[in-house]
């Protein structure tokens, strides 16, 4: 699997992915766009089964656009975690429907 360090470098010698050269960047692209896809395909399924599609369709994806507009204008700043990070919050979440489903 090609990181994106290997394309675009890291640290002070990083450069943004508009100036990494033709090949390799394509190379790069297309195995991301695929990798997405076979997840897609395994974890669509769950979202369903999950009850979670509604959800994911009227909510998290129109969500998508918004988020790449904000990137594109003028980036994304993230501060400190407040309480507790969102793998936490999530793992919480998860004992939750454990324990509900059970």
């Amino acid at each position: 699997m090609i990181s994106f360090k290997d394309v675009a470098g890291s640290g002070k010698k990083q450069v943004t992915f508009d100036h990494v050269e033709l090949e390799p960047a394509t190379e790069y692209a297309c195995e991301d766009s695929d990798i997405t896809h076979m997840l897609a395909e395994q974890l669509l399924p769950e979202v369903k089964s999950g009850g979670f599609d509604e959800l994911f369709r009227d909510m998290e994806m129109p969500l998508v656009k918004v988020l790449a507009e904000i990137e594109m204008a003028e980036g994304a700043k993230v501060s400190k975690p407040v309480e507790g990070s969102s793998a936490e919050k999530k793992e919480e979440g998860n004992k939750k429907t454990k324990k509900r489903d059970a």
